[in-house]
């Protein structure tokens, strides 16, 4: 008979009975990109993107971004690691804490593309914000500042990323604009 057993630091251990024996499947933890693992010794927590081999058979995981809940500490990062057998599967609870500090830091983890993304920040409900819009009367981009009211209007701007909360960013990206598309048209009356 086999079953499974989930240890409290979120292990799951499979139990063999064989002719009245037990026998615990010593298996190394199986990682894929995407899982949320945890160390075994502290309160680190990471995402994994690989598990590599080495020469001298030593498996370690790699972490597309970890954290550490004691210094409060989120990193996105391409080559931090451990070794696989000091991390675990995490727990839901564990999870959540990683999510949630990626959250406060400006990042969140997208499952469907198994990837980082940065996230902006949004005003509250009846805040104001910018966004950068044409004017007619001064022929120019420019910022503007309007209310979110989670308006289909407010929605589609900040999920274009023309969604400003700073007004010095929203300004530099209306310049910048003006510069690239006047710079545009001088290149097109050489």
């Amino acid at each position: 008979m086999i079953m499974e057993i989930i240890l409290k630091n979120g292990d799951r251990v499979k139990v063999i009975t064989e002719n009245g024996n037990i026998v615990f499947d010593s298996k190394e933890p199986e990682f894929k990109r995407g899982d949320v693992v945890k160390s075994n010794s502290d309160d680190t927590f990471g995402i994994v993107d690989e598990v590599r081999g080495y020469a001298d058979n030593d498996k370690r995981v790699i972490l597309l971004c970890f954290y550490n809940k004691k210094n409060d500490y989120v990193k996105k990062c391409d080559d931090f690691c451990f070794d696989i057998d000091s991390m675990h599967l995490a727990t839901e609870d564990e999870k959540q804490q990683l999510y949630d500090a990626m959250q406060a830091k400006g990042y969140k983890w997208n499952d469907k593309k198994l990837c980082i993304e940065k996230v902006s920040p949004r005003a509250k409900r009846g805040d104001w914000y910018l966004y950068i819009d044409y004017s007619y009367d001064e022929c120019r981009w420019k910022a503007v500042s309007s209310i979110d009211f989670r308006r289909r209007l407010d929605d589609v701007r900040y999920k274009n990323n023309n969604y400003f909360i700073d007004d010095r960013e929203a300004c530099k990206y209306a310049h910048e604009f003006n510069r690239m598309l006047k710079e545009r048209t001088l290149d097109n009356n050489k």
